[in-house]
């Protein structure tokens, strides 16, 4: 099967050219490389930016009671790389430590990292389909 899509895909170079660019974009996102970070996902609140419960509510992240990231899409939030929630993992993995001002810039790239992914995923298939 494999094998009669790449024959199929060598024989329309304008499909062929519109996947690899799509797929270089999934790779700079992925690697946040040469990509231009929103200012979206704002982290607002009051606190010491102490990660403790980690929940979704309302299109926001919250990191303990009165910390949170806004206009996080649930789709973002719900992102599962195999078994983990992204999003969700990369807090949890600092459960107890406090978010410095470059770890509040890194998550909030992961953010819009996640959310064009979704994107260039949705074009890739529509290329495909």
């Amino acid at each position: 099967m494999w094998l009669s899509y790449c024959r199929d895909l060598r024989k329309d170079i304008d499909q062929f050219r519109a996947l690899a660019t799509l797929g270089q974009r999934l790779i700079d996102w992925h690697l946040l490389k040469d990509v231009q970070i929103p200012t979206r996902h704002r982290f607002e609140g009051e606190g010491d930016g102490v990660v403790a419960k980690v929940r979704y509510e309302d299109n926001k992240i919250w990191i303990n009671p009165t910390q949170h990231f806004t206009d996080v899409p649930i789709e973002v939030w719900e992102y599962e790389i195999g078994a983990y929630q992204v999003c969700e993992k990369w807090l949890r993995d600092r459960k107890g430590e406090e978010l410095r001002h470059e770890d509040v810039r890194q998550y909030r790239a992961i953010l819009v990292a996640v959310a064009e992914t979704l994107s260039v995923i949705a074009e890739i298939d529509a290329v495909l389909w």
